[in-house]
């Protein structure tokens, strides 16, 4: 590693086709989620707005609190599968074992769970539970045998529009009542409407999706986010909080473990290796993957790296003091993980812009409506830069920088214990 850590990242002979095929592998674990409630709760409603289905493929919506969804049905969305079942009717429910919504959800757990005891990438992963104004003792009762087969539930009240604060509260005193009982396990609970105009108090869409992430185990976590909804800013949230730490935590890794010093912010070659890659993994869960190599290879060889090292230089070198040991080791943390950062968030950003563009030129899915090499070029790269020197997103590249240096200090501090 330290023979290799100064070398130039040789934009020509880079290995873009291994790169690329370890972001789609990375990506391709399949999930499997329960999406579950009573009669008339917006299930599918639910389903449609946080995936991103083919025109043909969405969750078919009902009304007047008729069942839409018979039985239980699949949908899919990347690699994602959605297990939508048919609710209950509060008014006819039964004892809980007697229900057939009771047990259309564990037979369908133990089912796959036996029928394919090696294959976890049969096993379902997740339970969404979808509630309206009332926690039923079918509810309780059902979540309790979830937790026993060991996977996470959440609950999620739906239509709160409908609501108001008062039923929102008891709901929730309902489930953490039940807790305090030791009848579940502690399980969160959110809130959510398709009604756009509440605030983000009641409609939890962030919350709910970094509940669903961090409940994975680590090696499903890339396979979540990309099936996501991509408009809405929904996707940009997932990068800003997953997907961007994660790369600038392995460029901070590297610096720590050699003794390489990223000034004056050059183009190395594991430093380039793991920017690339982050590059295409964001384009990726936008589901840019036609030209995916071709628009960021376009970049690198422009030096997109190297620009946002100029353009940071005065900010980063200013924090770069003549010392050594632990602090210099943490300045160096700083430096890559500052570059890697606001390379992410730029590349997000373009991403939103690439595909806003394409939404409103015909559709989300033909991402090619639009030229990838019209948004993916050295000038908008300058753009955005400045965008995010002067707004909000310089606040969201600092967030990152400090979470990876006092991740990196936490793991000294430990070592030398």
């Amino acid at each position: 590693m330290n023979e290799n850590i100064n070398k130039k990242f040789d934009v020509k002979n880079f290995d873009y086709d291994k790169c690329y095929e370890e972001v789609k592998e990375n990506a391709s674990k399949n999930i499997n989620i329960i999406v579950c409630g009573a009669t008339g709760v917006g299930k599918s409603s639910l389903i449609n707005d946080f995936f991103e289905f083919d025109k043909d493929s969405a969750a078919p919506v009902g009304s007047s609190g008729k069942p839409q969804t018979r039985g239980i049905h699949e949908y899919h969305s990347k690699s994602i599968t959605l297990f939508d079942t048919e609710g209950y009717e509060v008014e006819s429910s039964s004892t809980p074992e007697n229900s057939a919504f009771y047990k259309n959800i564990i037979d369908l757990i133990d089912e796959r769970k036996n029928n394919y005891p090696a294959d976890l990438g049969m096993h379902i992963h997740e339970v969404w539970y979808c509630i309206n104004n009332r926690f039923m003792d079918l509810d309780e009762r059902l979540i309790k045998d979830i937790q026993a087969r060991n996977i996470p539930v959440c609950v999620i009240i739906t239509k709160v529009d409908n609501l108001d604060e008062n039923e929102v509260a008891q709901i929730k005193d309902a489930v953490g009542d039940a807790g305090k009982r030791n009848r579940i396990n502690g399980v969160e609970v959110f809130t959510y409407s398709t009604n756009s105009d509440l605030g983000d108090e009641y409609v939890q869409k962030s919350e709910i999706n970094s509940w669903a992430h961090h409940n994975l185990d680590d090696y499903l976590r890339e396979s979540f986010i990309p099936s996501l909804k991509k408009a809405q800013g929904q996707m940009a949230e997932m990068m800003i909080k997953h997907k961007i730490p994660k790369y600038a935590a392995l460029a901070a890794g590297i610096v720590t473990a050699t003794s390489f010093v990223p000034v004056p912010l050059s183009d190395s070659v594991p430093l380039m290796g793991i920017q690339v890659k982050m590059a295409m993994d964001i384009l990726s869960c936008y589901g840019i993957d036609n030209d995916m190599k071709g628009a960021v290879k376009n970049l690198a060889g422009a030096g997109f790296v190297s620009y946002i090292g100029k353009t940071l230089a005065s900010q980063l070198l200013s924090v770069i003091p003549f010392v050594g040991g632990a602090a210099k080791a943490t300045v160096n943390v700083s430096v890559a993980t500052t570059v890697t950062a606001t390379l992410g968030v730029a590349i997000t950003k373009i991403c939103e812009e690439y595909t806003k563009a394409c939404i409103e030129n015909g559709g989300s899915k033909d991402l090619m409506i639009t030229k990838i090499s019209d948004y993916f070029t050295v000038e908008n790269l300058k753009k955005v830069m400045k965008e995010i020197s002067k707004g909000k997103d310089q606040k969201i590249v600092e967030r990152i920088v400090k979470a990876v240096v006092d991740m990196f200090k936490d793991t000294k501090k430990g070592a030398r214990k």
